[in-house]
């Protein structure tokens, strides 16, 4: 049987294993409460969150610009059986061509021939096979009207199919328009969509009771050239050149810096 003095001195040693434990409890308990009360959001720590923060704003811009080139293949095809009646056939048509062009007042220098094509023919079998027995020939060549003169290039186009009335094979592609003066439109509209970008942050921001910072990043979208006021766009860009006007356009994404007002 345990003496009474060792009971006492083992409830003693539970007692203050009890006390030490509970006192250490409250110890990290206020340290605890301590830390949260010195980080609680203040003015300096909300100024240096704020300092820290970053805005991201989309900006565009959309110019309305004019072509001053246009471009316009047509392609003379000849069948003959045998190289010399293609080519002799050939040479016709192309004449032709090119009085026709000299009618709509095009020149010399705005005119570019191409090299002649040159396709064997073969007959083919009962099975519809080819064969090695030549059928004839046909050959090809391109003429390609560069003019600044768009209108008459438009109308010449146009005026096409009189020539296959002639019975001149010909195959003619849609003139196209492009603008030289892109380069330097490109340049005024990415600096348009920037000020747009930043116009959209400072209206966001000050609303907001913040001041607009830095720029920390700006990210250029592609090149849109489309018909007028057409919204069409692609990840890659377009560049329409069906129309002699377009509408040039562009997107940016800025990145600023957002401080305390």
């Amino acid at each position: 049987m345990e003496h009474p003095q060792q009971t006492r001195i083992h409830i003693i040693r539970g007692l203050l294993v009890t006390a030490i434990t509970i006192a250490i409890s409250v110890l990290l308990s206020i340290v605890i409460m301590a830390q949260a009360w010195s980080n609680r959001p203040g003015e300096d720590v909300k100024a240096r969150i704020t300092a820290q923060s970053t805005i991201s704003v989309k900006g565009k811009s959309t110019q309305r610009i004019t072509s001053d080139r246009g471009v316009w293949d047509s392609t003379v095809f000849a069948d003959g059986p045998t190289l010399k009646d293609a080519y002799q056939k050939l040479e016709s048509d192309m004449l032709a061509v090119r009085a026709f062009l000299g009618v709509q007042t095009f020149t010399d220098g705005e005119l570019l021939v191409s090299a002649i094509g040159t396709q064997v023919r073969y007959e083919r079998n009962d099975k519809n096979k080819s064969t090695d027995v030549i059928k004839g020939y046909t050959l090809s060549q391109t003429v390609t009207v560069t003019s600044d003169r768009l209108q008459l290039l438009a109308h010449a186009a146009s005026q096409v199919t009189d020539l296959i009335g002639e019975g001149i094979r010909i195959v003619s592609t849609p003139p196209q328009f492009v603008a030289t003066t892109l380069p330097d439109v490109k340049a005024k509209i990415i600096g348009a969509a920037t000020a747009d970008a930043r116009r959209r942050a400072e209206l966001m921001v000050q609303s907001s009771g913040g001041r607009l910072g830095e720029v920390r990043q700006i990210r250029q979208g592609v090149i849109q050239v489309v018909r007028p006021d057409s919204t069409a766009m692609t990840s890659y860009g377009i560049y329409d050149t069906s129309t002699v006007e377009k509408d040039a356009s562009v997107v940016v994404t800025v990145e600023f810096s957002v401080t305390g007002s």
